[in-house]
């Protein structure tokens, strides 16, 4: 650098970033404006462990005039930076990430702005943040940004405020003495930057012309501090900080600008808020009184105005302060009022066709709507003669399928039914909210089509209710016309084909082949994977319903260990297939144990919704697993319009009855899993003695679920509590003796979830532990063959527990589990489980080598639970579900009362 003060600045604070920092740190030395006349560079190294510090080393040694290294134990990010901070002598100063990167010309166009308005007093001056990585494009902070350089004024803009400090430039007079806190978890950015708002004015520089922006690394999974923050309450609580210091007193007016940061800083923090993340409730209800004393300063016309109020769930969680008291109520005109201010009228509240039935010469309309403990009307529809229809069933309260935000439930879900006769001549419907005190009736104006409505796709389409009468959706009048069919499917599926093509350039052949009776029984498990109650029922099919068999598909790709077997019945479907596709649209009952789109679904959600309209089916639910979790929000019947669920367990009968899952006696059927008719102990006459290892996954640790089923891997998974634990027990030397004495090994199956961290884990194979990857063996073969099974919270124990062999339950990590993967559960360890749950490494080692000592032996007292635990043990629980998917489509068509 020649001498003299170098133009700018650079912080980076450093810790573990060895991976990202070459891209970073060259998009820095690349800069047009000229790294080694006008740039300083300054490494802080904050306690790293890996190889960060030797690069930063590496990078001083090439720029010794340049770049600066301090290097510190960790204290934090904030201290890291103050540590620069001290040491920067340029004009302008930056606080860099080190796993971002800059585009090339952004320093000199800075530089150019801050020439042009250095005497305007400025505080700093800001570059837009350019999302990459695991999401892509512009941060939605600057979506109402200008698109070109500009001074932001907030008392003219209030929404445009800035939080990063790592795009942004700081004038070095502005903040000597300045500091970020470090007792901050997260927002330290944000008031960093309002104190100096508040010190400077309410105004900054923008610069945003020719390409100039941030690039700012989302990792997978969220594995960066503001991900972090969210899950801590400490990360809750920096909000109240953040606003404390920057709020006038209470009762004063705080400037609009503040208003707007309150509904930033919280707007997300709300959702994410769990009990479960605090120590005690107390702390809890603390973080809550505070947030509730901010919202205070918002007045309904901000809320109304707010770019960051973007749903009527969030306008509803800062109106009522978090369900504090009920802000809005109804007038005699139909107009919602928000204390005394108006706020939208009725007929703008959404309603929802989830799905429409065939019934004998009628049809059922399933629809629900929110109405934010709004009291005094409900759903009716209205023909076009006057004619008002009630509904003939449904539900009302809060359950899983409510609008929230986090644990505060911002409106109760109104379930409603409605048969809907068939005329004489032709008719037409819509809906109306009647007004419980007049009767006044006010027409819907948005009618959503969600789930399995026919009306998801293009206009028109229409849907076949009965042999003579077809049901169209009318869009620009929002009306359900009803009138005799005309057209003969097979022309329909022609034009509408056709029409698709013309208006849509989508052209979907698989229409051309939908047929009006619907035969096809298609079953679905992980397609890569089989293995489960999909493939024993299909197997129980192929062997003992001859009237049945030819009707019957399993989708199964060529990777599944029982492909081979199961090929000769010429009635496996490739995944994805033009031949799967057919048998999708021509199914009559779809049985699958994964409710996921991605797994159940030969099709992306669009051309779902683009044939949607030829679905006739009913929908069974076989699950993959005992449900011993408070999982309401997959279990809900709603989202997937599911006809049926199949359960094995006491519990899970009694949870699927529960109020506002919407299933009665009828849907839930308590036939047992068709995969527990294969288990058969077979562990005495094999050649090894194998203890089955197999621990479910865990959501924090993978990615996005692939269409194979797996899971995209996450960094640092070695360094994870769950890897660790498991490292130590299959390297442990006193289990691993055990086990050569007893001639026993350790079977270690991975969970479909995890199979993309393999390579982890077979670096823990030794004479004693084998680790399996999902699909290369059978799981009932693996269940039958072994004599014991470790496990964690995997539902896979019931099917072991089911032959009566014994069982370990290793809930080490149950504090982490039940804060990150799912809550506490349905199911009663301690009065129900089939075998020893453990707290820590010291129990399970010591069940294991007992367990091991006494000959792998089920006690009694884990015995004598069993027939408490499953609705049946007599290896007939495929013939009964088949038995009842067929009664459910029966009666759902209306053959079978």
């Amino acid at each position: 650098m020649t001498a003299g003060q170098p133009r700018f600045s650079v912080v980076m604070s450093i810790y573990n970033q060895e991976p990202w920092m070459d891209q970073a740190i060259e998009s820095i030395i690349s800069q047009d404006l000229g790294f080694e006349e006008h740039i300083e560079l300054i490494l802080v190294n904050d306690g790293s462990v890996d190889g960060s510090l030797r690069k930063c080393e590496i990078f001083r040694e090439k720029y010794p005039n340049n770049v600066v290294v301090i290097d510190q134990a960790n204290q934090g990010l904030s201290a890291a930076r103050n540590a620069g901070m001290a040491a920067a002598t340029g004009q302008l100063v930056n606080f860099f990430d080190p796993d971002d990167f800059l585009a090339p010309n952004v320093f000199s166009e800075v530089w150019d702005f801050w020439q042009r308005h250095s005497s305007e007093g400025l505080p700093f001056i800001t570059i837009p943040l350019e999302l990459t990585g695991a999401k892509n494009g512009r941060h939605g902070k600057y979506e109402f940004f200008p698109e070109k350089n500009a001074v932001i004024d907030l008392l003219e803009e209030p929404g445009n405020f800035v939080l990063s400090s790592a795009a942004s430039f700081y004038p070095r007079e502005n903040i000597e003495g300045a500091k970020f806190d470090s007792s901050m978890l997260s927002a330290e950015d944000s008031l960093f930057n309002f104190e100096l708002l508040a010190r400077f004015g309410p105004r900054f520089g923008y610069v945003c012309e020719q390409g100039v922006q941030y690039e700012y690394t989302q990792h997978v999974a969220g594995a960066n501090q503001v991900a972090r923050s969210v899950r801590t309450a400490s990360g809750f609580q920096s909000a109240v900080t953040l606003l404390s210091r920057l709020l006038p007193p209470v009762g004063e007016e705080a400037p609009r600008y503040l208003k707007e940061l309150i509904i930033y800083e919280l707007r997300q923090r709300i959702g994410r808020m769990r009990r479960k993340y605090f120590e005690s409730d107390e702390e809890y209800e603390a973080l809550v009184a505070s947030y509730r004393e901010f919202i205070d300063y918002l007045d309904p016309e901000t809320l109304k105005t707010s770019p960051w109020v973007t749903s009527m769930v969030r306008h509803f969680m800062f109106s009522s302060a978090m369900t504090r008291d009920q802000p809005w109520q109804l007038g005699a005109d139909g107009m919602v009022f928000d204390r005394e201010n108006e706020l939208f009228h009725l007929d703008t509240i959404p309603v929802q066709v989830r799905r429409i039935n065939k019934r004998p010469e009628a049809a059922e309309i399933e629809a629900v709507f929110f109405n934010y403990f709004i009291s005094g009307f409900d759903l009716v529809m209205v023909s076009d003669t006057g004619d008002v229809l009630e509904a003939s069933g449904g539900f009302s309260g809060k359950n899983e399928f409510s609008k929230r935000d986090g644990e505060f439930i911002a409106t109760e879900t109104q379930y409603r039914k409605f048969l809907l006769p068939a005329p004489s001549r032709e008719s037409r419907w819509r809906f109306a909210f009647r007004l419980t005190a007049t009767g006044e009736l006010h027409f819907v104006a948005d009618v959503k089509q969600w789930g399995e409505s026919p009306f998801r796709g293009y206009d028109p389409t229409r849907k076949s209710i009965s042999e003579t009468y077809w049901m169209r959706f009318l869009p620009e009048s929002n009306e359900f016309w009803i009138n005799r069919a005309h057209t003969k499917v097979g022309l329909y599926n022609l034009r509408s084909t056709l029409r698709l093509l013309w208006k849509e350039k989508r052209f979907v052949p698989v229409r051309l082949f939908s047929k009006p009776q619907k035969r096809t029984i298609l079953i679905t498990d992980r397609p890569g994977f089989g293995d489960d109650n999909g493939e024993a029922l299909f197997r129980y099919v192929q062997e003992s319903r001859p009237d049945l068999k030819n009707d019957t598909w399993l989708v199964l790709a060529k990777t599944a260990p029982g492909y081979n077997e199961l090929k000769r019945t010429k009635r496996i479907v490739k995944p994805g297939s033009f031949r799967h596709r057919l048998l999708f649209v021509n199914c009559r009952i779809l049985l699958t144990s994964h409710l996921s789109p991605t797994l159940m679904s030969p099709w992306g959600k669009r051309v779902h919704a683009e044939i949607a309209d030829l679905f006739d089916r009913t929908l069974v639910w076989l699950q993959h697993g005992v449900t011993m979790n408070d999982v309401g929000s997959t279990f809900n019947r709603l989202p997937l319009s599911i006809d049926a669920v199949v359960v094995g367990t006491a519990h899970e009968e009694h949870f699927a009855l529960r109020e506002g899952l919407l299933y009665d006696e009828e849907t839930v059927l308590g036939t047992g899993f068709s995969r527990f008719d294969l288990l058969e102990d077979q562990s005495a006459g094999s050649k090894k003695r194998s203890i089955l290892y197999a621990p479910t996954w865990r959501t924090w640790l993978t990615g996005r679920i692939m269409p194979d089923g797996s899971h995209e891997v996450i960094d640092d998974f070695e360094e994870s509590l769950y890897f660790q634990q498991q490292r130590q027990l299959l390297s442990d030397p006193e289990i691993l003796e055990a086990l050569r004495a007893a001639d026993a090994s350790i079977d270690m199956l991975l969970h479909p979830g995890m199979a993309a961290y393999v390579d982890n884990y077979n670096a823990l194979v030794s004479d004693r532990v084998r680790v399996h990857r999902p699909g290369s063996v059978k799981y009932r073969d693996a269940l039958n063959s072994s004599v014991a099974m470790i496990t964690d919270y995997s539902s896979v124990f019931f099917d072991f527990a089911y032959m009566g062999k014994p069982v370990i339950l290793d809930h080490s990590d149950q504090e982490e589990f039940r804060t990150h993967h799912y809550g506490e559960g349905v199911f009663d360890y301690a009065s129900s489980a089939p075998g020893a749950v453990v707290d820590d490494f010291i129990e399970l080692k010591r069940e294991i080598l007992a367990m091991i000592d006494g000959g792998f032996k089920m006690e009694e007292k884990y015995l004598s639970r069993l027939d408490g635990v499953f609705l049946h043990r007599d290896q007939k629980n495929s013939q009964r579900v088949i038995e009842a998917a067929l009664n459910v489509d029966q009666r759902r068509r209306g053959l079978l009362v």
